[in-house]
């Protein structure tokens, strides 16, 4: 799996009375040799992420967005 090029994400950090509770954040992920294939680490509170999805928006739009400092619901 080191060859595969990263998947962009959604990751929602769904853990009880964290500042970012409930708040999306799209990032790339590179899958795991072990189930759960995707995982991420809420930086705010350091629990498991459980909730990552695939999203249609592209690393390079992330990029782009930033740049440009446009927001994505």
């Amino acid at each position: 799996m080191d060859d595969e090029a990263p998947i962009t994400m959604t990751a929602t950090c769904r853990t009880p009375a964290c500042p970012v509770e409930g708040q999306a954040f799209t990032a790339s992920f590179y899958a795991n040799s072990e189930p759960p294939t995707y995982r991420g680490i809420c930086i705010r509170c350091g629990q498991e992420i459980t909730d990552i999805v695939p999203t249609d928006v592209t690393a390079e739009q992330i990029r782009s967005d930033q740049a440009t400092g446009l927001e994505r619901a």
